[in-house]
């Protein structure tokens, strides 16, 4: 079964901010999120005009599910994160691979950012998880639907909240910005 992942988010800041901060600037903006030690870019490109390419490791700590606890080890709760932004129909299509499970889950979406107003920015988060160990030798078969749903729940808690707790840093960060601007 696949655990669907759907969030929208709103700021108060234009589109082309909030989306060249959260491109520009994502390594800054771990230390918003406390289950993330840091972010950092492997790789960046620009294949083609208004298209950027990323891929990020990101390094985080979460309670491994018990069931899961003899085959994930607490130096495994990394991923890497493959991105591409495209600025000619302002979409981040973005997938996920853990470093633990790696052959087992899929996780892929795609934010979507659209100017709600001047000056105002949504964001919708859309995408899917799927985990199925069925077939990974250290699970025993009994034993494949329990790891299935806690390594689900599992990703999805650290997948999910931290794009959304990203969004609300992106907006904090932007908000403090303003301010600053207006005072100087």
């Amino acid at each position: 079964g696949a655990m669907k992942l759907d969030a929208k988010d709103a700021m108060a800041h234009s589109r082309d901010l909030a989306w060249s901060t959260y491109r520009d600037e994502l390594p800054d903006l771990a230390e918003f999120l406390p289950n993330v030690h840091k972010i950092e870019v492997l790789s960046r490109e620009e294949p083609e005009e208004g298209v950027v390419k990323l891929v990020n490791r990101w390094h985080a700590a979460g309670d491994i599910p018990p069931v899961a606890r003899a085959f994930v080890k607490p130096e495994m709760v990394q991923w890497v994160e493959r991105v591409v932004w495209d600025s000619r129909t302002w979409l981040c299509s973005w997938e996920i691979e853990p470093a633990f499970f790696t052959n087992y889950v899929t996780v892929r979406g795609a934010t979507s950012y659209n100017e709600a107003a001047p000056g105002r920015c949504e964001l919708h988060i859309a995408g899917e998880l799927n985990v199925d160990v069925k077939g990974m030798r250290a699970v025993p078969r009994l034993l494949t639907k329990r790891v299935n749903k806690a390594a689900e729940a599992f990703i999805g808690a650290l997948v999910l909240p931290n794009m959304r707790r990203l969004n609300r840093s992106v907006a904090k960060v932007l908000d403090q910005r303003a301010s600053d601007n207006t005072k100087a």
